[in-house]
């Protein structure tokens, strides 16, 4: 909370950020169209990420409600559903395209941030 309060041109309500939250999120239509919508070679992971380098490209901002709470399980439900190592390469095989394609990531830049983004996730979840 302390940082979204400290965030550019924030007031008591929202912030900007740089990307949206997914577990909950209102959007524009017309911004969501000028964007295309969401890019459909993600599943469950880094959509957010995309959208929010979209909306950067199309100079659109993102707005987080700082007296907004939403209550989301996380993974729990995806895990017990596809099992913690497919959860997981699903995250990577999104998290690359992601890189690769909207940041431009190629070569050992990916492979490293590929790696350190498998520990995090094996460490945290």
């Amino acid at each position: 909370m302390d940082i979204l309060k400290k965030a550019e041109n924030s007031n008591d309500d929202y912030a900007y950020v740089y990307r949206p939250q997914g577990c909950c999120m209102l959007v524009d239509l017309k911004k969501m169209n000028d964007v295309d919508y969401f890019d459909e070679n993600t599943f469950l992971y880094n959509e957010e990420n995309i959208l929010a380098e979209k909306l950067l490209l199309n100079n659109y901002k993102c707005a987080c409600c700082i007296k907004t709470r939403v209550i989301h399980n996380h993974s729990k439900t995806i895990n017990r559903e596809i099992g913690l190592f497919k959860n997981l390469a699903t995250k990577n095989s999104s998290f690359k395209y992601y890189l690769n394609t909207y940041r431009g990531y190629c070569g050992i830049k990916l492979y490293i941030s590929l790696v350190f983004y498998t520990i995090k996730n094996l460490i945290i979840g």
